[in-house]
């Protein structure tokens, strides 16, 4: 949520590595105290780095391998037809996707 209302307009928003120190210190308050944690005093891009740590410490990925090729192909037919026109054709494209 706190992506969602401040962070999603600010370039790099994801490209941009946040403070190293305050990443360990949110990792830390989320490790022992989950329900305390308030993230509307850090930057964006901490909480980004934060959320991308969280994926990478995974032990499964989110989309997982048998499905990598098909997620990409997707990907690259969906950026073919918004460069033509995004049309109700893409989401076809998903929900194919979606039922595989």
């Amino acid at each position: 949520a706190e992506i969602e209302s401040r962070a999603l307009g600010v370039q790099g928003v994801y490209r941009v590595s946040g403070s190293k120190p305050r990443i360990q210190k949110l990792c830390q308050a989320f490790e022992t105290q989950p329900d305390e944690v308030d993230l509307s005093d850090h930057s964006p891009h901490d909480i980004t780095s934060l959320l991308k740590h969280f994926f990478k410490e995974l032990p499964e990925p989110v989309v997982i391998f048998d499905l990598y090729n098909d997620f990409i192909n997707m990907g690259k037919e969906i950026q073919r037809l918004s460069e033509k026109e995004f049309t109700a054709e893409t989401s076809g494209i998903v929900e194919d996707f979606v039922q595989s």
